[in-house]
């Protein structure tokens, strides 16, 4: 067939828009990411699942490949999940029962190499619809002209189902909570029963093992008895890793377990090697007798076992999957496995299409010999490119629906010839789906009589107001925000409805700073409510539904302006996410934030500001007195709060407590922002108490009048100290004293919590920087003292210091400041001066220490790079 001039364009500039991710990825994930906390989970079939905590949320795909390093040994293995900063791996050895820290190499570069390699294939290969695929890219979009007004025939999952039994190309737009996934499995249930073969992808594996479960239980029991008897092969499959423990151990729907039952003498073999290898690393963890004989001889059971498995994969990637009749899997699997994309299919249906890149889709297309079927909703999250550029945009940060101009059509009030809309939501209380009905959803919506109950809206929604109290917003070294008063209020509203009986909540935040935050508090007090409770950003939510949800939208003073995930309204940007955020929730929906704060800035966000008002309106606020009313009984575990009153006794208690602590500690580390005079003068006492006991005390302000005479000394002036906080012993967090009275606060709440995972997490992000914390050892000159002895201002000759921006980057300023407003950036000659100067060394292979210049700007790192990859931040040396 010839090909469409416009056709190879459109080709050739996704696979150019794919080679700008692919090198932007190389480049960002070179570095690595550190994960800690490592546990072993338990084997599946020939691989070892390892749960590991991550120090910052990333946007890794299912199924992409990874390599973990341990000192120096690597394993490769991929991702099962990233949510949050909690990542599940499969690797391909055995590493351990508990893993204190790892780095991690992520390359999901080369699943976009491979998609590369697909997209060149639909014109070389003869086995690729090139037809259907130049339809979907050059004719839809044009069909557009054709929309018509909203119709009967197109609204509601029969005529979503009939619709794809019929038509070449169909877009199934489905808002949340419509049932997408049951609709995909009734059509690929009866497109099977008409002969036909299917595959299944999406882009998560959560994903993919709802489609299969749903069509599990769609099947009348007759049905799964005849494919039982009739077939030798059981011909629905899962091909990959299920999370879902009904498709992990059934012998039917688990590709692997077939491939498995085919030979029960190599079953029987590899269960004996497990069983002896289980029993060797036992013995080799708990004896030294014999150990390298031990040893050796694990190494030959695992060969053994190893040679096993890959035959038991080889049946099922060359016998299973080509048999099998419906097919699901990731559409990363479908890339890179010649299992899936050497075969042919009547009907490929891409759930989570919203959330593909557009080549993609293409792809996608190009598999099926008669049907492509897109279902997914255009009004939540875009698919993530981190790349920049104008094809970038054009074909990676859109995605099929806007492409092929359904989401044009939707926008004019008119459906496209090739759309279909679940229009029935079956998730969210009444209250909850008016919002997004009526501000994103045109009005098409309706609720199922299965969701409406007797509760009110004010039962359903509120918003609390943290206006006048300490929330105070910072930004952290990767510019992400975060609010300590709002993660603390956020997580006991939370502890509050799970003891009112919900045992499904979801905080939700826009920032990852912020999820960090409330993900190590939940791990510090409630580590066994981590089923019950959970928490991430927006991103992370989508395809996520929880019985509550609490919404912390951070940003307040002192920034001056919020920041541009709620308020930019480009491309729908702020909408969408707005929209994943309030559509998780099904009977509850909370909203925490600073209402003054953001009344006082309304400029944009205008999705956020009709949220607000609804809220108001529709929903119970909670002020200052009713919040410290309803938070006022709890006091659980290590997280406890004191509210000012008259109450002489319970103050005398709370503060008792915090004396005890200083005066005993072995660290305390205090910051004092411009807060009520003499408000330190209550701790004086207990402070110099703690010193004479040879606690390393070190107070951080902004203004050093603030400070009694007595500890000035072990005082340091730092702009842009802002909370008020207390840290003793790396583990005790006390926050909201001293207490602050300005123009933007006036009620003041205090805070305790104990827990090591909250306290480092704090350190990090407020840069605490001194020999108590981040200090090397044996550095006896910090990077601030070497500039102020060293440098003098050009403007002035006063002498130079180093100092922050209100972005958390470093910069050399005159201390001469604000008469002199002389300031330069730190380059590599300044700073490898200073690492010469104390000989400074890397602390894992004792190599020289040296500046270098990233990504994101000057960082130090080891001489023997590559072979060792230890990099420190500045802030190790300021």
């Amino acid at each position: 067939m010839k090909t469409n001039l416009r056709f190879k364009e459109t080709i050739d500039e996704c696979i150019e828009a794919l080679e700008l991710e692919i090198d932007e990825l190389k480049t960002t994930y070179r570095r690595g990411n550190n994960i800690y906390d490592g546990f072993f989970i338990g084997k599946e079939k020939d691989i070892y699942l390892y749960f590991f905590k991550l120090d910052e949320e990333i946007y890794l795909m299912d199924d992409a490949p990874i390599r973990i390093k341990i000192k120096n040994t690597e394993i490769e293995g991929y991702t099962i999940y990233s949510e949050g900063f909690e990542i599940l791996l499969a690797l391909g050895e055995f590493i351990g029962g508990e893993i204190k820290s790892a780095k991690l190499y992520s390359d999901p570069w080369k699943l976009l190499v491979e998609l590369q390699e697909r997209l060149r294939e639909i014109e070389t290969n003869n086995s690729r619809n090139k037809i259907l695929t130049q339809k979907l890219v050059e004719i839809i979009p044009k069909l557009s002209v054709l929309g018509s007004y909203k119709l009967t025939k197109n609204l509601g999952q029969n005529s979503a189902i009939n619709k794809s039994m019929n038509d070449d190309i169909v877009f199934i737009w489905g808002p949340p909570g419509t049932g997408k996934t049951y609709t995909l499995a009734n059509i690929a249930l009866k497109s099977f029963l008409n002969g036909e073969r299917v595959l299944i992808l999406s882009h998560s594996n959560i994903a993919v093992d709802g489609a299969i479960e749903a069509i599990w239980k769609l099947m009348p029991n007759e049905l799964f008895q005849d494919l039982q008897k009739n077939y030798n092969i059981f011909p629905i499959t899962r091909y990959g890793y299920s999370r879902i423990d009904f498709i992990k151990n059934s012998p039917y729907f688990n590709s692997y377990n077939q491939a498995l039952n085919l030979d029960d003498k190599i079953k029987e073999k590899i269960q004996e090697l497990e069983i002896a290898i289980e029993d060797l690393l036992m013995e080799i963890r708990t004896s030294e007798f014999r150990k390298k004989e031990n040893q050796i001889e694990l190494i030959h059971l695992r060969r053994e076992l190893s040679k096993l498995k890959t035959i038991v994969r080889n049946n099922e990637k060359h016998y299973i999957v080509p048999r099998a009749k419906i097919i699901a899997t990731t559409i990363s699997k479908a890339q890179i496995d010649s299992a899936i994309f050497e075969g042919r299919y009547d009907i490929v249906l891409l759930d989570e299409a919203s959330m593909a890149y557009i080549p993609q889709s293409i792809y996608a297309a190009s598999l099926t010999k008669e049907r492509i079927i897109f279902i997914g909703d255009f009004r939540q999250l875009p698919p993530i490119a981190i790349s920049e550029g104008e094809l970038v945009d054009k074909w990676l940060k859109k995605d099929i629906f806007e492409f092929s101009k359904v989401k044009e059509c939707v926008n004019n009030n008119k459906f496209h010839p090739n759309m279909t809309m679940l229009n029935e939501q079956r998730r969210m209380h009444p209250s909850i789906s008016k919002f997004v009905n009526e501000n994103i959803y045109n009005n098409l919506l309706k609720d199922h009589k299965s969701v409406i109950n007797d509760k009110t809206s004010r039962e359903s929604l509120s918003i609390i107001d943290t206006s006048l109290m300490a929330s105070i917003c910072r930004v952290d070294e990767n510019k992400s925000r975060f609010n300590i008063f709002n993660a603390f209020i956020s997580v006991m509203i939370a502890i509050k409805h799970y003891h009112e009986g919900y045992n499904s909540i979801g905080i939700i935040t826009p920032y990852n700073a912020q999820s960090k935050l409330i993900n190590n508090i939940l791990w510090d007090s409630f580590p066994d409510l981590r089923q019950n409770i959970s928490c991430a950003t927006v991103h992370k939510f989508q395809g996520s539904e929880k019985d509550i949800i609490i919404f912390d939208t951070v940003d307040s003073y002192r920034l001056r302006r919020p920041g541009v995930l709620l308020t930019d309204d480009r491309e729908e940007k702020s909408q969408r996410l707005i929209n994943v955020a309030v559509t998780r929730a099904k009977e509850k929906f909370v909203l925490v934030s600073n209402m003054k704060y953001w009344d006082s800035r309304w400029r944009s966000g205008e999705t956020l500001h009709q949220l607000f008002d609804y809220l108001k309106v529709n929903g119970e606020v909670f002020n200052y007195e009713k919040i410290y009313r309803e938070l006022n009984n709890i006091d659980i575990n290590d997280l406890n709060f004191y509210i000012p009153t008259p109450n002489k006794k319970k103050q005398y208690m709370f503060f008792k407590k915090l004396f005890d602590e200083i005066i005993n500690s072995k660290s305390i580390y205090i910051f004092v922002p411009e807060s009520m005079e003499g408000s330190l003068k209550l701790i004086e006492i207990p402070i110099k108490e703690a010193c004479k006991n040879n606690s390393k005390v070190i107070i951080q302000t902004e203004n050093i009048n603030l400070i009694p005479d007595s500890l000035q000394e072990i005082t340091i002036v730092e702009d842009f100290t802002w909370l008020p906080i207390i840290i003793i012993d790396e583990e005790i967090i006390y926050y909201g004293y001293p207490f602050i009275i300005n123009n933007y606060i006036e009620n003041n709440l205090l805070i305790r919590l104990k827990g090591k995972n909250t306290a480092r997490n704090l350190n990090f992000k407020l840069n605490i920087k001194s020999n108590l914390i981040h200090r090397e050892e044996g550095l006896n000159v910090s990077f601030k003292d070497f500039v102020e002895e060293r440098m003098r201002c050009c403007k002035c000759k006063s002498p130079l210091t180093v100092r922050k921006s209100r972005r958390n980057k470093y910069f050399i300023g005159c201390t001469n400041y604000p008469n002199c407003t002389q300031t330069e950036m730190i380059n590599k000659e300044i700073m490898n001066s200073y690492l010469k100067k104390l000989a400074i060394r890397c602390n894992e292979c004792n190599g020289k220490m040296e500046a270098r210049i990233g990504r994101y700007g000057l960082f130090i790192g080891c001489s023997n790079y590559p072979k060792c990859e230890n990099t420190k931040g500045l802030e190790t040396y300021v």
